[in-house]
């Protein structure tokens, strides 16, 4: 499961989304998975510590969560996931047998969605949930609109620059590799000059599809880096890796060009690749991986084109 729940990825179906449960009884905690288990991805877990722990590793839908916990309290767990950029958008529904006004405003004074009172009424949860679940959805659409380039469908370079960063410190944070990937058309310029506007755009329109279909898992990455430019990002991915997802890539789009007789214009269809992968050591930040990657890319554009180059990070990019 992805590692990045700041992600705007808008769930399929309702029945897909992943429900936390943070109550520190197991009566409880198991009531309330009995009770979703039929129709979410339910886990639970008893403190307020353990939650930011699980969302800090999970991706995470909804919360429901008990307003008071021994050590961290529920105010203070969705106090701080609210603070979170990573977490904010998650929507929290405490569930707690206190139900006095002033609790409640609490609640919503420390950013909740709902507010259900113990004992639980089994149909009245759903519903609930339901509801809150098809918000969130709706705004992550919502969202993912605006961080999408609107020629090619992929994520915006705006998108990527704040994503960036957060790859970095998941792979160094978890000691796994990461792979960057630039993708840049051979001749879109002078293809866009001889077949016109719409032709190039067309391109773009294309190879953005190659990319997305040899990118198989839901958290690897593509973005459009600028007018005939691509960025991906491959976390837990090794150099041989990136390197197989490159050549695929490569072959794709020679695939989708058999059928044009012109050789001019086969050529124009072809791209270059940079990569860099490896582990992430605390010296690499984003922009050295961006670096790296573009020296790559030009060793590819020089070497003849239509082909890739990479380096480890820990490599000297002469």
């Amino acid at each position: 499961m992805s590692p990045f729940s700041d992600r705007v990825v808008p769930m399929p179906e309702l029945r897909a989304a992943r429900i936390l449960i943070v109550d520190d009884q197991v009566i409880i905690r198991r009531q309330l998975e009995i009770i979703l288990g039929k129709h979410y991805l339910v886990t639970a877990v008893s403190s307020g510590a353990d939650a930011l722990l699980h969302c800090e590793h999970e991706s995470t839908d909804l919360i429901l969560m008990d307003a008071h916990m021994p050590e961290m309290d529920g105010l203070e767990t969705c106090l701080r996931l609210k603070k979170d950029s990573r977490w904010k958008t998650i929507p929290v529904v405490f569930v707690t047998a206190r139900t006095e006004p002033e609790l409640e405003i609490e609640c919503w004074n420390v950013g909740a969605n709902d507010f259900i009172s113990k004992p639980v009424h089994a149909q009245t949860l759903l519903r609930r949930v339901k509801a809150q679940l098809t918000l969130k959805s709706q705004a992550d659409n919502l969202r993912q609109l605006d961080f999408l380039d609107a020629g090619t469908g992929v994520y915006a370079r705006r998108y990527f620059d704040q994503q960036l960063p957060r790859y970095v410190r998941h792979a160094k944070r978890t000691a796994t590799p990461l792979a960057l990937l630039l993708v840049r058309s051979d001749y879109l310029k002078a293809y866009t000059y001889r077949y016109g506007q719409v032709a190039g755009e067309k391109w773009l329109h294309e190879a953005a599809r190659s990319i997305k279909s040899v990118l198989r898992r839901p958290w690897d990455f593509v973005a459009r880096y600028a007018t005939d430019k691509f960025v991906c990002l491959l976390p837990d991915t090794n150099l041989s890796g990136a390197e197989k997802v490159a050549a695929n890539l490569i072959q794709d789009l020679q695939e989708q060009t058999e059928d044009v007789t012109e050789e001019s214009v086969r050529g124009s269809l072809s791209v270059s690749v940079g990569i860099v992968a490896g582990p992430v050591n605390a010296e690499n930040d984003a922009d050295d991986l961006l670096q790296l990657a573009k020296v790559q890319l030009c060793k590819a554009k020089r070497s003849g084109r239509n082909m890739y180059c990479s380096a480890s990070y820990q490599a000297d990019p002469d």
